[in-house]
Parts: C-alpha cells; structure tokens; sequence
C-alpha cells in the first residue's frame, strides 16, 4: 500500500456540540467535514495550531474558510482557504480544487509518494433516480465488514491506496475513524451525476510542494 509516513491526526466534527451561533459550532458539527479535512492537512503539513484543535478549526472557519449551514464548503473555498492560510503561514505548498478523470489516480499517487493527505470529496446525489446513493463504506481493506450506510455529500481525507489484482482500495478517514472504500464504487457514484457538476462536485483538492508540479 502506498501511505503516508507520518501519523495521520484525524478530526471528529461531532466534537463540536456548542449551540453558540458566534462561534458556528453547530454548524460545524453538521456540515464541518471539509473544514475538519482542511485543518488535518494543514496540521499534518506543518501547521501551529497556536491553541488546541478545536479552537484551530474555529480560526480557520472564521478567518479562512466559512461553514455556511447546508451549503457546507465548496471544493473551490477550500482550496482557496488552503492557499490563503498557507500564504500568510509560509507553508510551502499550493492547492487547486479538481482534475480531470485520466489524472485522478496519478494525482491521488503523487500527493501520497509527495506525503500529503488528500481531500476527496463524494458529492451531493444530483441524480433523482439513484434508488442507493452513496459510496460503500468498509471497515477493512478486504470489504469483509461493510459499514452500512454509504457516503455522499461529504469530504473524507485519503491517507493510502492499494492497488492489486485489478482492484484499487482507498483508506480514507472520517468522524475521526480509519474506512475503506472501493475506487470503482467512487467512480460509478461520479459517473451517475450530471456531467461537469458532478466531477467538480465529486472531486479531490490538489496539493503540491511548491516547487513541483502534479
């Protein structure tokens, strides 16, 4: 499996209980999962939270990147979110959100062999006729203990994938816990959407070290 090398810290947005509308927990609680993908990768890139987690993840929803009820995150805020906090930061990487269908695998492979995590985000079901929207979810890589309830409208963060005998695994995680998904689910989740928004919806934020290019 290629993976990460450091330890992955990963954020649970149901920490986040507060009804204090100032402070937008609850919304954070409820649509936060790019914000709380957001701040894991910019803690796992170098970032001083400068107070605990959950006061990082507040700075960056008031400052960087807002959680607005149902809306939630674009993946197009997010990215500039990333690059406005890594700016004024000096932290050496850039972001842009989506690539093309053909670059999705080898963006998701640089990123890792590159050490960085990748946001993944599994859209919003734009097709009224999916009676099973989502994307599977598995607690092992084997998918010998599915989750049962399937992904959508969601950020997770990809930290491995396994490649072997025609079949790519990704290991992601969410709530704060390690998943596994199958790609081609992913892909056959993507591909039932509507065209141009549902792979801009579907999609992944795209980071590099400055000096490189995916």
């Amino acid at each position: 499996m290629l993976k990460l090398t450091g330890i992955y810290c990963a954020g649970n947005q149901n920490d986040f209980t507060s009804e204090d509308p100032i402070q937008n927990d609850a919304n954070i609680r409820k649509y936060g999962c790019g914000l709380i993908g957001l701040a894991d990768i910019l803690l796992y890139l170098g970032a001083d939270p400068g107070n605990t987690y959950p006061d990082f993840v507040r700075l960056l929803d008031r400052a960087f990147v807002r959680v607005h009820g149902m809306l939630g995150i674009n993946g197009l805020n997010l990215a500039h979110g990333f690059n406005s906090y890594a700016k004024l930061h000096d932290i050496s990487f850039s972001a842009h959100w989506g690539i093309a269908d053909e670059d999705f695998l080898p963006a998701v492979r640089f990123m890792l062999k590159n050490n960085i995590p990748v946001i993944l985000s599994v859209g919003p079901n734009m097709n009224p006729g999916e009676k099973m929207p989502g994307v599977p979810v598995y607690g092992d890589i084997e998918k010998t203990r599915p989750q049962g309830a399937r992904i959508c409208d969601h950020y997770v963060t990809v930290t491995g994938i396994a490649e072997a005998d025609g079949k790519t695994m990704l290991k992601f995680f969410s709530w704060g816990k390690e998943y596994y998904m199958d790609f081609k689910d992913y892909l056959s989740y993507r591909k039932n959407q509507p065209p141009v928004l549902g792979s801009m919806a579907s999609n992944i934020l795209c980071v590099r070290p400055l000096n490189r290019q995916l």
